[in-house]
């Protein structure tokens, strides 16, 4: 706030994006950002401790926690550890799903070489019934001539 009734918000790049109480009190509301009295929340030891300090970096800290703010930045921080966590989890669980691709295709390969061998099995089974068969025809046909 600039002068008795005046608001300046500005954007990222620093310039001025709009002059109406309308648009901070959208603003506060839409971040939960009580401004109106955030000493409320303090004890009164908080409170005497921010009346006899004049260091910027700790009334900052009380604006933080005052505006719950800094509760809001713990939360985020906390998340962000989670999501960081959860895409090295994810990460391990890929390199697994990798190996076991891998082991799938191993498995197919020797399941293919197995249906080789039984079909080469079959094939030696009819073979050893034909040559079966043609022995029991030549001795049915000496048998005939006798």
């Amino acid at each position: 706030r600039n002068g008795a009734h005046k608001y300046k918000i500005k954007g990222a790049n620093g310039k001025i994006v709009s002059n109406k109480r309308e648009t901070l009190d959208s603003i506060l509301g839409h971040f939960s950002i009580q401004v109106t009295n955030p000493c409320v929340l303090l004890t009164q030891d908080d409170a005497r401790a921010l009346i006899g300090t004049s260091n910027p970096k700790d009334k900052y800290s009380f604006f933080m926690r005052a505006t719950k703010l800094q509760d809001m930045k713990d939360t985020l921080t906390g998340l962000q550890i989670n999501i960081d966590s959860s895409k090295r989890m994810v990460e391990i669980e890929e390199m697994k799903l990798a190996d076991l691709e891998k082991k799938k295709d191993a498995a197919e390969k020797e399941h293919k070489a197995c249906q080789h061998v039984k079909e080469l099995d079959e094939r030696l089974l009819h073979a050893r019934q034909s040559v079966f068969w043609a022995a029991v025809q030549e001795k049915e046909t000496e048998l005939e001539t006798i």
